[in-house]
């Protein structure tokens, strides 16, 4: 439900670069033992690879280009996180993938905010870990309520939502 409706606030690329397949989410959740959420896997198939406004980029298992890989950004993403939950492990209560309901990265932004899927919710670090929000929702409806105003991040900036919205696929 949540796809058409972000779909018609930001316009599919005519050119979709790396999206995904039935066969080739499988073969990824078995090779990295973790199940993606449906909605993500939804949108990569749908838009592919690239990002938002020019300022968030989604990560995706199909790109080989270390910034916007899944796997690679999320190993760097972990460290960074364990850093910061060593420093100050009253503020930062996750655990991180691999672990067993660990935060899983699905995309960054430039300011260096981070997302991260948590067991069916989605979390975002503000820049350098200031501070985090929780949504008890998934990635898409978390973009569609965000791009509506039907939601507050207060990580992003005021001119990142914009009309109309703008996904730039990106072949790397």
């Amino acid at each position: 439900m949540y796809l058409e409706k972000l779909k018609a606030l930001m316009k599919v690329p005519k050119q979709i670069y790396n999206a995904g397949n039935s066969q080739a989410w499988e073969e990824y959740q078995a090779k990295y033992h973790c199940e993606f959420p449906f909605d993500y896997k939804e949108f990569i198939n749908t838009y592919g690879t690239g990002g938002i406004n020019n300022f968030m980029w989604i990560l995706t298992p199909y790109e080989s280009n270390e910034e916007i890989n899944l796997w690679q950004r999320a190993e760097i993403m972990s460290e960074s996180y364990s850093y910061m939950k060593d420093l100050s492990p009253q503020k930062h209560h996750y655990s991180i993938y691999p672990d067993e309901g660990g935060l899983l990265p699905w995309g960054y932004t430039d300011n260096g905010d981070e997302l991260y899927f948590n067991n069916g919710s989605v979390v975002v670090f503000e820049a350098r870990y200031a501070d985090y929000y929780e949504y008890n929702m998934g990635m898409i409806e978390f973009l569609y309520k965000l791009f509506t105003k039907g939601l507050t991040c207060n990580a992003f900036p005021d001119d990142f939502i914009r009309s109309p919205m703008e996904y730039s696929s990106v072949k790397f």
